[in-house]
This record gives C-alpha cells, sequence and structure tokens, in this order.
C-alpha cells in the first residue's frame, strides 16, 4: 500500500459574512460586495494603497477581465478617475510580475460601487487594503500567484507577500547560503507576528533547501532571516495530492489563525472556490514507502466543528479546543484527518506535517498526543457518524 494522508473536508463551507479587519489592513472577499449597492473603505480615509487579484483571464468577455469585478468600481471622491477591480487586479510590472496598487492620498472618502445585477454571476476575488503610513514605511514586495514570473534566485527584501484569489503553491530553492525562512497566512503587515498571527511554517534554522506549500488561503508572507539570494515563486497549480518528501502545511479554507485582531475575534476569508467536501492525499515517491510522520496542530473549534486523524486502520481521534495539539506516528502507511465546516463560524486550524521515510519492515504505528488546553477524544465508528451528523445538523 501506498503510504498516505488524506484530509477530508465535511458537510459544508459557508460564506465569510464580514471583511478580515487587522489593525494596519482589511482583507475583502467577494462576499462583502455580493447585494450591496456600495461599500465603504474607511482604511482609506486617511490615505491607502489597495491591491486586487481575481481569477484570471475571462475568454469572450470584455477586456478577458472578471465580468462581476468589472463593474466592482473603486472610487475615491478626490480622484476623478474610478478604477475596476477587476482592472486593478490585472496591473502588474513586465519585468518582475510585482503587483502595482491602486495609491490613495487621504483625507478622503474611498468606496467601491456595485453596478451589478442582483443575479449577476460572481467569481472569487481578494482585496487586500492597508493604511498608506504602514505600506510607505515597510520594505515589502508584492505578487499575484497567478502572474509571478520566474525570477530566479534574488535577495529577499524585508517582506515578500503573495496573494491570489484561487488556491496556490508556493515554492522555494535552495539559498546561496544558510537561510531561514518564515511564514504567516495574512499580508505584509502581519508577517513578522503583529496581530498574534502564528508562524505557518518555518525552514530548518540555517537550513533551506527546497520548500513547496500549497494552501487554500488569500495571501501569506515571506520573512527571510538573511540577505542571501533565494529562489522563490508561486504559481495557481494546486493538486490534492502532495508529496511526503517536503515538509508542509494544512488549514482550513480561508484561515488565518490570527488571535489578536481588533474584533477580539478570529475572522475568516471566504470563497466560492473553497471546496465543501474534498480529499486530500499526501503520500511518497514510491509505492510501499512508509514514514515517521509528525502533525503539529493549532486549533480553535469547539465540539460540534471538531476534526478527526486516524493512522491506518486506528481509531479516529476527535481534535478541538484553544490552542496547539500533536501527533507523532512512528511508522504509518496511512493517516486520515477529517474535517468539518469551520469557516462561517470563525473557527479554524492550521496543521504542519512533517515525514521521514523509513524502513518498510518497521510497520507497527505508534502516536501520542501531547494536551494542553486542546481536547484529543478517541472516538469509535458510531462516535464519528454522530460528530458527522451533529455538525451538518448545526449548520442547516
Amino acid at each position: 500500500m501506498d503510504s498516505l494522508i488524506v484530509l477530508l473536508v465535511g458537510c459544508s463551507f459557508g460564506g465569510s459574512d464580514a471583511f478580515v479587519e487587522f489593525t494596519h489592513s482589511t482583507l475583502y472577499d467577494i462576499y462583502d460586495f455580493t447585494g450591496k449597492a456600495e461599500v465603504q473603505l474607511p482604511r482609506c480615509d486617511n490615505g491607502c494603497y489597495i491591491y486586487a487579484s481575481s481569477q484570471g483571464r475571462f475568454e469572450g468577455t470584455a477586456n478577458n477581465k472578471d465580468p462581476y469585478a468589472s463593474q466592482l468600481i473603486i472610487n475615491d471622491e478626490k480622484n476623478p478617475t474610478p478604477m475596476s477591480i477587476a482592472e486593478l487586479s490585472m496591473i502588474v510590472d513586465g519585468n518582475s510580475g510585482q503587483k502595482f496598487p491602486y495609491m490613495i492620498t487621504g483625507p478622503t472618502k474611498v468606496k467601491v460601487v456595485n453596478s451589478n445585477g442582483a443575479n449577476a454571476k460572481f467569481y472569487a476575488i481578494v482585496l487586500y487594503v492597508i493604511d498608506r503610513k504602514t505600506a510607505t514605511t515597510t520594505d515589502f514586495d508584492i505578487y499575484d500567484a497567478m502572474r509571478m514570473l520566474n525570477r530566479g534566485s534574488f535577495v529577499l527584501p524585508d517582506v515578500t507577500t503573495i496573494m491570489s484569489a484561487v488556491p496556490f503553491t508556493v515554492y522555494g530553492g535552495p539559498t546561496d547560503g544558510p537561510n531561514t525562512l518564515s511564514i504567516r497566512l495574512a499580508g505584509f503587515d502581519n508577517a513578522k507576528g503583529t496581530d498574534g498571527c502564528p508562524l505557518a511554517f518555518q525552514t530548518a534554522a540555517n537550513s533551506f533547501e527546497a520548500m513547496s506549500l500549497q494552501v487554500t488561503v488569500p495571501i501569506v508572507s515571506l520573512v527571510s532571516a538573511t540577505k542571501n539570494r533565494v529562489q522563490i515563486g508561486a504559481n495557481t497549480t494546486f493538486s490534492k495530492n502532495q508529496k511526503l518528501a517536503n515538509d508542509g502545511i494544512i488549514t482550513s479554507p480561508g484561515w488565518n489563525g490570527c488571535s489578536g485582531l481588533p474584533n477580539g475575534q478570529f475572522q475568516v476569508f471566504g470563497s466560492p472556490l473553497y471546496s465543501k467536501d474534498d480529499i486530500y492525499t499526501l503520500d511518497g515517491v514510491y509505492k510501499g514507502d512508509y514514514f515517521s510522520v509528525h502533525l503539529e496542530e493549532e486549533v480553535h473549534n469547539d465540539v460540534t466543528h471538531a476534526f478527526t486523524v486516524a493512522a491506518d486502520n486506528g481509531t479516529p481521534t476527535a481534535l478541538y479546543g484553544n490552542g496547539p495539539l500533536e501527533q507523532k506516528f512512528d511508522s504509518a502507511s496511512l493517516v486520515t484527518i477529517g474535517t468539518f465546516e469551520m469557516g462561517s463560524v470563525g473557527q479554524g486550524f492550521i496543521m504542519r506535517y512533517k515525514a521521514k521515510r523509513i524502513d518498510n519492515s518497521d510497520l507497527t504505528t505508534k502516536s501520542s498526543i501531547p494536551m494542553t488546553t486542546s481536547f484529543a477524544v478517541s472516538m469509535g465508528a458510531q462516535s464519528i457518524l454522530l460528530l458527522l451528523i451533529t455538525a451538518c445538523i448545526y449548520n442547516k
């Protein structure tokens, strides 16, 4: 049997009903605009930078742009030339692939006017609005995963941010010398932990050979510990089959894990592309590979929205609570991770996984789960079914 880890995303995933508010920036998704004639952008009252991402080219439409986002117009009361979100999403530097912002100088009033009909079909977008002072005092580059060019090896600024309206992959090649990359699931204003945004992934200290992270979030930011040259890129390749040869992460869709947001609550980004029911697999390159697997989670969910982890044919364990958890499987060919709907109720998790290929002769599965403020409850098949039914009823 191939060594295999399976992620099941269950029941349903609702759209976010509010924007994601950070101390210095705001993330808007498509659900923040649908059904509304206009949406104010108070972040821009004293000036701001606005970046946008869409699903890319729409063949057969006007100018090959997102038809719905083409009717979402950014209107600055002091600027006689408004711009659509669709148009802004397409503006990048032809040499580097860096995104250009719509720059607004305050004081002013800015809003997005929605000219779409009530029944118009909409698509995924990301609108990243950051206050002008923060943007002008940070050394950063920002890219769109869909249009990030292969720049080869280069020296990163203090922060490198990648945004995308579709699930995407961030990859990196070896540096010219020792380096450590730290990655958070937020914009450049939170790249160093502002607003309690946790580390989603960090390469080993003083060693960086390669990485490949597939994510279902709208934005990630990377901080390099050194100024050594490094190969960093992104694309919208997203496979539900991933390889254990590289360390990686799994998140509930749209989840950033930031605990210190201004309203005191966890917030989740919404997208029509975030699937309701998915199965992800992590396996070896060759048939019959077995691995020692190390899972680290940061969970923020109640028992109704618990997710489960099981190794091979072992009893599933339900995970929920508010804090860190950890599993270690000394030898496993199959780990199954089942999750329930979390996004629309402000709950979610980040899971980091590491694996090391082992000798196939050791087929004993062992695990340990250190306890914190979170919980791991051993469950039988009937309990799993009951939890699944309860979660589905809860979300009707």
